[in-house]
């Protein structure tokens, strides 16, 4: 090595060996824009989720998650935080409930409590949000954040509220 120069310096000498630079009158490539980044296709498809809905209770997990449904309606996980719908539009909740979810997403698994009422004030005594929910959890832009969901059992509001595994950022 000689003297006054680094080890840095001479490795990089190594790799820039033969490396001519660029002409100043070179076109150069501009990085990607946020608004094209957005309208290209995502590299990885969205979950396909398995949905069950008896028009009382309902239920739904990403394929291969069915297992974790278990401990949903068992109630065997600690309730992270809790999003109340009641009395919100359709798109209101909507909105609400999927900036709810990203804010939930964490290092690990997180359990989410959604209450969306059981509609019983509703015109004709079905739950608007309610009907909603399942579709809403298992499709885009949502299902992303969501591993499975489950109606919740009576002590947390029965058929009025949902329970949401929340997925851990990858």
């Amino acid at each position: 090595m000689q003297r006054g120069k680094s080890k840095s310096k001479e490795t990089f000498g190594e790799y820039a060996k033969g490396v001519k630079p660029l002409a100043s009158r070179a076109s150069r490539v501009r990085p990607p824009s946020k608004e094209a980044s957005a309208d290209r296709p995502r590299a990885l498809a969205l979950p396909a989720f398995d949905v069950r809905n008896d028009g009382g209770r309902v239920e739904g997990a990403r394929i291969g998650f069915d297992d974790l449904l278990r401990d949903l309606r068992e109630a065997r996980l600690p309730i992270h935080d809790t999003i109340d719908l009641h009395g919100s539009h359709a798109d209101e909740a909507r909105r609400a409930l999927g900036t709810f979810l990203k804010r939930a997403r964490g290092r690990a698994r997180r359990l989410v409590l959604v209450v969306h009422g059981k509609g019983t004030h509703s015109p004709g005594g079905r739950g608007v949000l309610r009907d909603e929910m399942a579709h809403w959890l298992s499709s885009p832009p949502m299902a992303e954040h969501v591993l499975c969901f489950a109606t919740s059992r009576a002590e947390h509001g029965g058929t009025g509220a949902v329970y949401v595994l929340v997925a851990p950022w990858s």
